[in-house]
């Protein structure tokens, strides 16, 4: 397949910029829905409380950023390993 230019007019640049802002907005809500109990738990639990989940949290995503991406994306593909990862971050 021959590379297409994103100025010849076909409106693959408008396209691109479209699902870029979906899956920007999709990665903003879903980052900002498993953050927010860190959020919660740092106000009423204590700080102890948040560091260890924020330490679990940030531990859990590197090994699974290690060990389990590059099997998914030969399975699932990237966009279905994409969807999966997002599910159970």
């Amino acid at each position: 397949m021959a590379a297409t230019s994103l100025t010849d007019g076909s409106g693959r640049a408008r396209e691109l910029a479209g699902q870029f802002q979906w899956m920007s907005w999709s990665f903003a809500l879903n980052h900002g829905t498993v953050t927010t109990p860190l959020v919660v738990a740092t106000t009423l639990l204590g700080s102890e409380v948040a560091d260890v989940g924020n330490a679990t949290l940030n531990i859990v995503t590197l090994f699974s950023a290690l060990f389990l991406a590059s099997p998914l994306t030969a399975s699932l593909g990237a966009k279905g390993s994409l969807l999966f990862g997002m599910f159970f971050y």
